[in-house]
């Protein structure tokens, strides 16, 4: 439940500028469900690392569409973190505008299968991939499992907002 809260205030409090990676690349966050594609608009997306976990939230705020990953303890290095192995969470609603829709009409990692690549990390910034089998929350009306995938390159955030 505390990942839901957490999404939630993610996707509703997203408001940050678009940096440029050590590469010289613009941040993006994109992801795929269901065979359509969504893309985190620059104020629609973030990445925050404390002590205990690394969180990646992405809106995409034409759509409305959101994603949240977590991985726990937070990563210091490259590799890959999975459900299976406890570090690995992820969660995706069709409405991440609207808390009451979200918290109903949304699908995680729970019961799924899934992992986060992280291909590159810094004290700044933070770049990889994503793949999971989401299952419908249970008071979710959609039974249909949900297949997630993407790509993060974003720099972190001391806070959203």
């Amino acid at each position: 439940m505390k990942h839901v809260l957490l999404t939630l205030a993610l996707m509703l409090a997203s408001c940050s500028g678009s940096p440029t990676g050590p590469t010289g690349s613009q941040e993006q966050f994109s992801w795929t469900v269901g065979g359509q594609s969504f893309a985190a608009t620059s104020n629609g997306r973030g990445a925050l690392r404390n002590s205990s976990a690394v969180s990646f939230t992405g809106v995409d705020c034409g759509r409305s569409a959101g994603v949240s990953l977590y991985i726990s303890p937070a990563p210091m290095s490259v590799g890959t973190y999975t459900v299976a192995d406890g570090r690995a969470y992820a969660n995706w609603t069709p409405d991440g505008s609207s808390g009451a829709v979200a918290g109903v009409h949304a699908w995680d990692s729970i019961g799924g299968t899934g992992s986060i690549t992280i291909s590159s990390i810094s004290d700044n910034w933070v770049s990889g991939t994503f793949n999971f089998d989401l299952v419908p929350f249970s008071n979710n009306p959609d039974r249909t499992r949900r297949t997630l995938q993407g790509s993060f390159d974003m720099g972190f955030r001391e806070k959203i907002c």
